[in-house]
């Protein structure tokens, strides 16, 4: 850093009253130039009404050229009773600067952009070097400097959009804090000073940061509809939130891998996509799978017909799903077909015995006294004749013929029996 003390030689031991300039820089401000006067002071014209500022009796004036700003600092005006006058000129904000040399002295002029002109009169006369920092200064620096301020405040932008999970702000704030970020870089070797790559640099590194958590979080949640979609049976829609998620866990990789930044938790989402993956791909088949063991361990013969029932919607699932030459579903069209045969079989089994038992049932129940209870029970084994009908029809395992056979016989018992209980009814009906 450039000087510190505005006293630091017999001249100017006085000004200011030994007052550390370094009260009014910024921790990290680099100081390139400092001028001075005794009792000038500064000048400020603004919309045709000019302000001069001078200095105490025992202090003066100072301009502190640094890496962002031109500071300009009156030691104690007369006209004010609050301490030192202070003016900070970012250089972003000047759109006019002027250094002259005079006979003995030099005149600083700047013109900032809400139409505000300046002036500074130095003691100091040889000035060619603070003439040429400030052409570069305010020509280039302010771009650069306004970049990297946007940069940063894009940065914190992103952080809240990310802590929200609002990933339509977060797109927008990354592709402004991009611009941001290409101009600071295109402006950043024309800068005259130190340290400004190394914040480039480091506004680079959180930027992405955020990207990578941006995507890695994004695909965190994708996992976590593909998990409860999959729990709801819903496996094409699974399957594209573990591929979505896949992308965005590579996008996640890919930036760490650019920016040169950890990719430890983006690997880990990839890997947990890839295992979800696996599992959705399985799990059709498994679900139908496990319904027909189940299904073979019921005895009932009213619930072994609704297990197999479940079964087989299952495997229509997974026929639905392994349909098309690219699935990612496990289980081919073959295996699919051939266990949905096995199913129908068994389930033809379970309605002709369902049937059986039914009839039995209902037989018994006539016999008793109970017709209504017989009714409901014959009219349900001829609806489980039915269903049985229809399957052998439509699939191999079933034998359609004996079937209707079946069916047919039931069919007359029934009408028979039908034909007494409306009797009986009719006849109950003109007693009362």
């Amino acid at each position: 850093m450039g000087p510190s003390l505005l006293g630091d030689d017999s001249d100017v031991d006085d000004l200011l009253d030994q007052r550390r300039l370094d009260a009014y820089l910024g921790s990290d401000e680099q100081l390139f130039h400092l001028l001075t006067n005794r009792r000038v002071g500064v000048e400020r014209t603004e919309d045709g009404d000019t302000t001069q500022v001078t200095a105490g009796e025992d202090c003066g004036a100072v301009a502190a050229l640094t890496d962002r700003r031109v500071l300009l600092l009156v030691g104690d005006p007369p006209a004010r009773s609050d301490g030192d006058y202070v003016a900070s000129l970012p250089y972003a904000d000047v759109d006019e600067a002027e250094a002259v040399t005079e006979l003995l002295t030099a005149r600083l002029q700047f013109e900032t952009s809400a139409g505000a002109i300046w002036e500074f009169t130095a003691r100091e006369a040889d000035i060619d070097e603070v003439a040429d920092f400030l052409q570069e200064a305010c020509g280039v620096w302010g771009e650069v400097r306004t970049a990297l301020d946007t940069l940063s405040d894009h940065c914190d932008a992103l952080a809240d959009a990310l802590e929200s999970a609002d990933w339509t702000a977060f797109d927008q704030y990354r592709a402004d804090a991009e611009t941001a970020l290409e101009t600071a870089r295109e402006g950043a070797d024309a800068a005259p000073f130190d340290g400004v790559e190394d914040r480039i640099d480091r506004l680079e590194t959180d930027l992405y940061r955020l990207v990578r958590d941006r995507n890695v979080v994004r695909g965190e949640e994708l996992l976590a509809e593909a998990r409860r979609m999959l729990d709801d049976r819903q496996y094409e829609e699974s399957y594209d939130r573990v591929r979505t998620a896949r992308e965005r866990f590579q996008d996640a990789t890919d930036v760490a891998t650019t920016h040169d930044i950890d990719d430890e938790a983006a690997q880990e989402g990839l890997a947990a996509a890839t295992e979800l993956a696996t599992t959705v791909a399985e799990r059709p088949l498994t679900t139908a799978r496990d319904a027909h063991e189940r299904a073979e361990t019921v005895d009932d013969p009213t619930e072994r017909v609704a297990a197999l029932e479940g079964a087989l919607d299952s495997y229509r699932a997974v026929a639905q799903l392994v349909a098309g030459g690219d699935s990612p579903f496990e289980g081919g069209e073959e295996t699919a077909r051939a266990e949905s045969e096995a199913v129908i079989a068994d389930l033809i089994e379970a309605l002709l015995a369902s049937a059986r038992e039914r009839r039995r049932a209902g037989d018994w129940e006539w016999d008793a006294g109970n017709e209504e209870t017989a009714y409901d029970l014959l009219s349900s084994a001829r609806d489980d004749l039915d269903r049985a009908l229809e399957l052998a029809e439509e699939f191999p395992p079933g034998d359609p013929e004996s079937i209707r056979r079946t069916r047919e016989e039931l069919t007359d018992h029934f009408d028979v029996l039908a034909i007494r209980y409306e009797v009986a009814r009719a006849n109950a009906e003109l007693q009362n």
